[in-house]
């Protein structure tokens, strides 16, 4: 038995230690102070005082009624519950990012629910037993330390271990569900980048491949219609009433017939211009689609460090 209370102080002092670390850190770092790490420090005061009753040992079994064990075990009951509700919080909060799309400033405005909710319940908790006293004190020994006592042993599961995994088991379902979601959006991901990255080295193979005007055409129809106004065409034989105009329309007629093939020529590319303005058009939206990926991917990093930092401080729980 002393070995177990001198392994359970060793350990108490480490965690406090650790957790005075942690408070001090978050407070002279300002680059620090992330929506992970504001939950974490918010639920380090309850690791604190739940290490620093863990401190006290079987010092108190000389008295029962007196005011350390009666302190131990208060503080014991009320802290030691206090992180498994943290842990469910930050996984609701990261519920509410993946599926709800809340933003920093909308989950800071929760940060008083998390505090009254996270330590209120408990306080409520570790009253009722303080202040129970039916037959005799509800807190008394509890072999290692000063807690609930065997005479109310069922009473540990109403009050403690009951709300504790109700609380674990919301907030490892909750993990759940977004892992699932996680691996889609991921896949889903992966998926759009490699059509992007196929896109683009298509749109570069099919532009590579695309020939230019031939000069020697372009030079031809400017040579021709350039041409075309300096020819002297023979008066004609007869001439209708309105003499005037049949000079224009014989250099009508046969301008409009040079024109003709000057189009023949460029008409063939006409879907060169075509195709061209629908690849710069492709590859403007491929370059669109590239930097909205690079947007969801800075996003989605944001999302998923929270869960990480979530998930290992509700394993840590989950394993003490």
């Amino acid at each position: 038995m002393a070995v177990l209370v001198a392994i359970e102080r060793s350990m108490a002092c480490l965690s406090a230690t650790a957790t005075m670390l942690l408070l001090l850190t978050f407070l002279f770092f300002r680059e620090l102070r992330t929506l992970p790490n504001t939950l974490i420090f918010l639920a380090s005061p309850a690791n604190l005082l739940a290490s620093s009753a863990a401190l006290i040992g079987g010092n108190g079994f000389n008295n029962l009624n007196g005011p350390t064990c009666q302190g131990q075990a208060f503080l014991l009951e009320w802290f030691e519950q206090s992180d498994p509700y943290w842990s469910c919080a930050a996984s609701i909060t990261v519920l509410l990012i993946f599926f709800f799309r809340w933003g920093a400033d909308r989950i800071k405005r929760l940060y008083w629910l998390y505090c009254v909710l996270c330590y209120g319940i408990p306080l409520v908790a570790a009253i009722v037993c303080l202040v129970y006293n039916k037959t005799c004190p509800m807190y008394g020994n509890a072999i290692l330390w000063c807690w609930i006592d065997e005479a109310h042993a069922w009473t540990r599961f109403y009050s403690f271990y009951g709300p504790v995994w109700v609380t674990m088991i919301i907030s490892i379902s909750v993990y759940v569900v977004v892992g699932v979601h996680v691996y889609k959006a991921r896949s889903q991901l992966h998926e759009a980048r490699q059509k992007v990255h196929c896109g683009s080295a298509s749109v570069a193979g099919r532009s590579s491949t695309f020939p230019g005007p031939s000069p020697v055409l372009t030079g031809h129809s400017v040579d021709v219609e350039n041409r075309a106004a300096s020819i002297k065409y023979p008066e004609p034989i007869y001439s209708p009433p309105t003499p005037t105009s049949s000079t224009p329309i014989t250099t009508a007629r046969s301008s409009t017939y040079t024109v003709k093939d000057i189009s023949s020529y460029s008409r063939r590319f006409l879907p060169l211009s075509f195709i061209a303005t629908i690849e710069a058009l492709l590859a403007f939206s491929l370059a669109d689609l590239r930097l909205t990926l690079k947007g969801w991917e800075s996003r989605d990093e944001v999302k998923y460090k929270y869960t990480k930092s979530a998930l290992l401080f509700t394993i840590s729980i989950l394993i003490t």
